[in-house]
């Protein structure tokens, strides 16, 4: 497979580089806090795959998808930080609401400026299910793999609603966080050994919030779409109830119960964006 196939790109890339680079963090620090460090591999990962994807962008940035580039670099830093100083769950909680407004402004940066109230709801929508999403999230960050789990399956449930709306761009990018995400989770899986923390929402979450809001801007897949991917991160409330055992075996198959459960409101999202697009999305796909 040639180096610049679109695969590599947005999948074998970003899984290795976040791969190598969630051991060094590890081992970088000491055993407790490595283990919490170590999520910031995914934004790492995400940031090469956006690189070989898309390029450096030009500056100054212009467009929503290089906007992502910085709201994807900055999240790496906060979250890392954030780790390092072992913030608790309420500062992520609050931080990564006005982390996710301060995202979602810049990209829907001609809407705010207009202030008119009918250009305001689809951001004011995404807001509202992206902090609840945000919210349950940094509450689970010592569950092990499967808070990472649910935002691998929500970020390729977006990379379909793109894929069927045209954007192969907002579709790779989308494979390409969720490839990361798999790099990471892959050191904690069957075993569980690290945090999915403060890395997990800022580096992960965000970005991806960011990217489904930089989907309905670009593409003709309406915001309402998007709603079941929201259920996503709600699915361990019925995977948890599914006979899994005990102890190892138990923490070895709660994980594909939940990739399971949760593939289900993504399928459906995708789903809905085929019908928004008339039944079979567009013939050409392009970059945008």
């Amino acid at each position: 497979m040639a180096f610049d196939h679109p695969a590599v790109h947005s999948g074998l890339l970003p899984l290795a580089v976040a791969f190598v680079l969630t051991g060094v963090l590890r081992f970088a620090f000491s055993p407790a806090r490595g283990a919490q460090v170590a999520c910031a591999g995914v934004g790492f990962g995400f940031l090469v795959g956006y690189l070989a994807t898309l390029g450096l962008p030009a500056w100054p940035l212009a467009g929503a998808l290089q906007k992502l580039a910085l709201i994807a670099a900055a999240g790496l830093v906060v979250g890392l930080v954030l780790d390092v100083m072992r913030a608790g769950v309420a500062s992520v909680r609050v931080l990564g609401v006005l982390g996710l407004i301060g995202a979602l402004a810049w990209v829907f940066e001609t809407q705010v400026r207009q202030a008119e109230p009918s250009g305001l709801i689809e951001p004011a929508l995404i807001a509202a299910g992206g902090a609840l999403v945000l919210w349950r999230l940094a509450g689970r960050r010592d569950e092990g793999v499967p808070p990472a789990v649910t935002v691998i399956v929500a970020a390729l449930g977006l990379a379909g609603v793109a894929l069927v709306s045209a954007s192969l761009s907002i579709a790779q990018l989308a494979g390409a966080l969720a490839a990361a995400i798999g790099g990471f989770a892959l050191w904690s899986w069957p075993v569980a050994r690290f945090s999915f923390a403060a890395g997990g929402t800022f580096a992960a979450l965000i970005p991806l919030l960011a990217l489904a809001a930089i989907t309905t801007l670009l593409t003709k897949a309406p915001v309402w779409v998007l709603a079941p991917l929201i259920l996503v991160f709600f699915a361990d409330l019925v995977s948890n109830r599914l006979p899994a055992g005990s102890g190892r075996w138990r923490e070895a198959l709660q994980p594909v119960y939940l990739a399971v459960i949760a593939a289900l409101p993504a399928g459906l999202a995708v789903g809905l964006a085929v019908l928004a697009a008339g039944g079979g999305g567009d013939a050409d796909l392009y970059y945008r």
